[in-house]
């Protein structure tokens, strides 16, 4: 495929764990490795609280 028809998507990642095991380190320095590379990058934190306020059950 040439430059011109090329298909960028998306990439998701999830990073879950137990506390202090480096999940924050972990994904800042993944987020400024691609940024390095000119890559686009969103962090969006603090979901779980987001759910455990939702109601959602915490395991």
């Amino acid at each position: 495929m040439s430059a011109d028809n090329e298909v960028f998507r998306p990439v998701t990642a999830a990073i879950n764990g137990t506390h202090s095991t480096g999940k924050t380190t972990f994904i800042n320095e993944l987020a400024d490795l691609l940024r390095r590379d000119r890559i686009e990058v969103a962090v969006v934190a603090d979901l779980g609280i987001d759910a455990v306020e939702a109601g959602l059950p915490r395991r």
